[in-house]
């Protein structure tokens, strides 16, 4: 119980901060574009270490929190993965990895989706959960990514897949998924960064294929 207090707490805390403040505003203009927010006269120096406090801060909490939970303190074990479950919370919910674009209330959503489907994989798959939960939350990095840049590209009119860059692209995404997934599961790593590969390279050509449909 006291842990969901801390989290709704803090998430209200940084939903003011970030949707009615000047400094929330200013923490935006700098996510989208920091030099053009440095020359309007937004002092950006002092707004990245703000960001980078209040996240060490809600970063520390966590620790804390975590730790008493299951009562070790293992640096060398601990918390191992959970980079990748932050990140994937943040894009699931809306967030863009280039900056400027988010809300508190869909990484909220975001966090909530993704324990949801860790917790579903853990009560599925009895055997090795961890590797596949660790498979599922990968795929969903790569597909939130690109369904958000898809997003983005719709709205100004332009292709994600477009010419050579858009082979850049497909193999890009293609290789980190099965990159993320070798660094993730503990056996058998060739294998599964060749099948998460091979997926989410024939789901990005499926996509390649239907955008340039369309084109035509």
């Amino acid at each position: 119980m006291i842990p969901l207090i801390i989290f709704v707490v803090l998430s209200l805390l940084t939903w003011l901060i970030i949707s009615r403040t000047v400094t929330g505003r200013h923490l935006y203009a700098m996510g989208g574009n920091e030099t053009a927010a440095r020359l309007s006269g937004i002092r950006t120096e002092r707004l990245k270490w703000l960001a980078y406090c209040y996240g060490a801060l809600t970063a520390a909490i966590t620790g804390i929190l975590y730790t008493s939970s299951i009562g070790n303190a293992n640096p060398t074990t601990l918390g191992i993965g959970y980079e990748l479950n932050a990140i994937a919370a943040t894009v699931v919910g809306g967030c863009s990895l280039q900056g400027g674009i988010g809300t508190v209330p869909g990484i909220a959503l975001g966090a909530l989706f993704l324990r949801v489907v860790i917790d579903s994989v853990a009560k599925t798959v009895k055997i090795k959960s961890d590797e596949f939960q660790g498979i599922v939350v990968g795929v969903l990095v790569v597909l939130a990514v690109t369904l958000n840049e898809l997003r983005g590209q719709r709205a100004g009119r332009r292709h994600f897949f477009a010419g050579g860059l858009g082979v850049v692209t497909w193999l890009n995404l293609t290789l980190l998924s099965g990159v993320l997934a070798t660094i993730i599961v503990s056996t058998h790593k060739l294998t599964t960064g060749i099948v998460v590969s091979a997926i989410v390279g024939a789901l990005l050509g499926t996509l390649a294929m239907w955008e340039r449909s369309r084109r035509s």
